[in-house]
């Protein structure tokens, strides 16, 4: 007798159902069911800005500005996620356009990724895979796996990865008191954080955490500086009418129509001055006028070089055809320097010796450092100290060469001309090692750092690295993002900006600030400090 044996297999373990299906692409991986490939790409579009968002949260909120709401966050990283997505098709053409020698291989594998993005985008659209690999079916569909999961990866490290590494460098600076609309010039003045900051029409001193000098109209930002322990700036009572230095609380100068040049002299504060036109014609030191001079006469600098008083004085010489100009030498310790020149131009303390640009009757410049002339050359200028040792940026005229190239001398020795640099950079020490700027990028030791940024500011000492302002080519977005590297790490890209010199009067951001890096950012239209923790 013919028996029948019925299947024993429970219903959710009958082999012989057929398993589920989805619209679209289908990918089994044991134990693991993937949705198709357009689900996967919308989930990220619209669950990885929400991830990040959320992690960054947790992971670091010192970092987030309280002062902004969460959904803001939310929604400015949707538009900066999606944004990265879209402009993908524009970068093979960024990185044909801009192809260095040194950033080949990382550009072709990066062309590579962005070409796979493109390809499961168009399969996706158009079913482009199915047309090109419909006559090799198994490797078609383990190629569609391995691109699915491609594709999971790149988005997690465009979406995710990348912008959280970024708030965890991020997460190693604090943001220092209130916002305001302007904020720069940061400087250490007794080991506590000094700078300027407006808001409004207001302007004041942010120092040691309090808001100083607000019975002022107007302050000079590039004037903040220590004198002695105590700040020290110069500031206006009335719309730019009469000035004084304020100096740890007290007022000096408050009897002249002009003060500049405040400079630090043995813990005292000196400066320039003068009554009823902008020309100087007294030197004020610690209240009392030291100095007084001609009236077809001016002072155009004042320095402090080995503890004594070096300024420079200039004469209107009037020519045949009734046009004038100014010629001048340095007073230094009672006495006058340069007057065999045609003019002294600018001068430093090189080693407690007072060293200064000289232009000879010839035109040619030279360099005396303590009554030593250097080679004359047809252009010098940006003299600083290095080593101990006097350094500055000439060039020479060359025929038919409309801008002639710079190059930096160096205890007597030309450096950087192999750059064949039309512009070039003052000299600094870092680390007892020469740094300068030149056309892309900055040399320092003898080797060129920064080629993969876009524009470079002037390298900077800062706690004994070499650091630096740079704009910041986004490998997704294809926009410049400016940032503060220092020491070999960068700061500053999730902010709206970095705060550069040219901003602010030329001084120097960022700076250290008891033996931390501090800088100036802005971000949504609001300006404040940055520092180390």
């Amino acid at each position: 007798m013919e028996q029948k044996f019925e299947s024993i297999n429970p219903p959710h373990l009958d082999q012989t159902k057929s398993s589920p299906s989805v619209k679209g692409y289908k990918i089994k991986i044991p134990g693991i069911f993937i949705p198709s490939l357009g689900k996967l790409i919308i989930f990220f579009i619209l669950g990885a800005p929400l991830i990040r968002s959320l992690l960054v949260y947790i992971l670091f909120p010192r970092h987030i500005s309280l002062d902004l709401p969460f959904e803001f966050h939310l929604l400015n990283n949707y538009f900066y996620f999606i944004s990265r997505i879209w402009a993908l098709p524009l970068n093979p053409i960024f990185w044909f356009v801009h192809n260095e020698k040194d950033y080949l291989i990382g550009r072709i594998l990066i062309l590579v990724a962005l070409l796979g993005i493109h390809f499961v985008i168009a399969n996706f659209l158009f079913n482009l895979w199915k047309k090109l690999f419909s006559y090799f079916k198994e490797r078609a569909r383990l190629a569609e796996k391995i691109t699915t999961w491609g594709i999971l990866l790149l988005f997690a490290i465009f979406g995710i990865i990348l912008p959280l590494v970024n708030h965890k460098l991020s997460a190693n600076l604090v943001e220092i008191g209130k916002k305001y609309d302007m904020a720069y010039h940061p400087i250490e003045v007794a080991g506590k954080l000094a700078y300027y900051a407006k808001q409004g029409k207001e302007e004041f001193v942010v120092y040691d955490g309090q808001e100083i000098g607000k019975e002022y109209t107007n302050i000079m930002d590039f004037s903040l500086m220590d004198i002695g322990g105590k700040l020290a700036f110069i500031a206006y009572r009335e719309n730019w009418k009469s000035p004084v230095v304020y100096w740890g609380g007290e007022e000096l100068g408050g009897t002249y129509d002009h003060i500049s040049y405040l400079t630090n002299l043995n813990d005292f504060p000196v400066f320039l001055a003068s009554n009823d036109q902008a020309q100087f014609k007294f030197i004020v030191y610690n209240t009392e006028e030291v100095t007084k001079i001609d009236r077809n006469q001016r002072i155009e600098s004042l320095k402090e070089i080995n503890h004594k008083i070096a300024y420079k004085i200039e004469s209107l010489r009037t020519q045949a055809d009734g046009f004038g100009f100014y010629e001048g030498y340095i007073v230094y310790d009672g006495q006058e320097i340069g007057k065999e020149y045609r003019n002294v131009e600018d001068f430093i303390d090189v080693n407690g010796k007072l060293c200064y640009i000289a232009r000879r009757t010839d035109n040619k410049r030279i360099v005396v450092c303590d009554g030593e002339e250097s080679k004359p050359y047809d252009f010098i200028v940006g003299l600083r100290e290095v080593n101990n040792k006097p350094a500055f940026r000439a060039s020479n005229e060359e025929k038919g060469v409309l801008i002639p190239r710079k190059f930096i001398v160096y205890d007597g020795q030309e450096i950087g001309k192999e750059y064949d640099s039309i512009e070039i950079s003052a000299p600094v020490e870092i680390a007892g090692k020469l740094a300068f700027g030149i056309d892309g990028a900055i040399v320092y030791d003898g080797k060129k750092i920064g080629k993969q940024y876009t524009l470079i500011f002037d390298p900077l000492n800062v706690n004994g690295k070499l650091t630096f302002v740079a704009d910041k080519k986004d490998l997704a977005s294809y926009l410049d993002k400016r940032i503060v590297y220092y020491g070999g790490e960068e700061f500053g890209e999730d902010y709206d900006s970095v705060v550069d010199p040219t901003y602010t009067s030329g001084s120097p951001n960022p700076v250290g600030v008891g033996g931390k890096l501090c800088f100036t950012v802005e971000k949504v239209k609001k300006v404040f400090i940055l520092m180390e923790k």
